[in-house]
């Protein structure tokens, strides 16, 4: 869905559930790790547009559901109710799945921008979306792979991954029977 679209529908779900009346507000935010947030405190709903444009107009409505249902659970029992039995009736209540919705197997992300890999194969055992404050990972290893890892991975940016992934596959040449 397109930010305008999103941003739309947000506000509508949130007055047809009476939270607008009550001084919710709705927004877009930049996050890639979260589809929306809940912040009572501010009586704030925001959802992420990145994973707004990248997914399905029905995986936006659930999350936005899935965030109404935070704030009801706020406005009715107050406190924090995470996503326990009372959060879970209201979930069930509004029409949400009564379960945590983002899953990054299911949810379409937005590529990293760095990734963390083996110096000398290429194995790729982390991604970033922001560069690491890490200035070297001379002295640090993957846990349960010290002897191969340490010293050997590097920060790679994802024009610099694909460039050396091209030139890898160059050099081994076609198959040839």
């Amino acid at each position: 869905m397109n930010p305008t679209e999103t941003l739309a529908l947000l506000a509508a779900k949130l007055t047809e559930h009476g939270l607008a009346a009550a001084g919710w507000t709705a927004g877009l935010d930049g996050a890639v790790r979260r589809f929306g947030v809940c912040r009572p405190g501010r009586r704030r709903i925001t959802v992420s547009r990145h994973l707004a444009a990248l997914n399905s107009e029905a995986e936006v409505v659930e999350t936005i559901l899935h965030e109404i249902a935070h704030a009801l659970a706020f406005m009715e029992h107050g406190g924090d109710c995470g996503h326990g039995p009372r959060w879970r009736a209201i979930a069930q209540r509004i029409g949400a799945r009564p379960e945590r919705c983002f899953r990054g197997e299911e949810t379409h992300m937005p590529a990293a921008c760095y990734y963390l890999v083996h110096r000398d194969t290429g194995e790729l055992f982390r991604t970033y979306y922001r560069r690491p404050r890490v200035v070297s990972f001379a002295d640090r290893w993957v846990r349960g792979r010290r002897a191969e890892t340490e010293g050997k991975l590097v920060v790679v940016s994802a024009a610099e991954l694909e460039a050396w992934r091209r030139s890898a596959a160059a050099a081994v040449g076609p198959c040839r029977a």
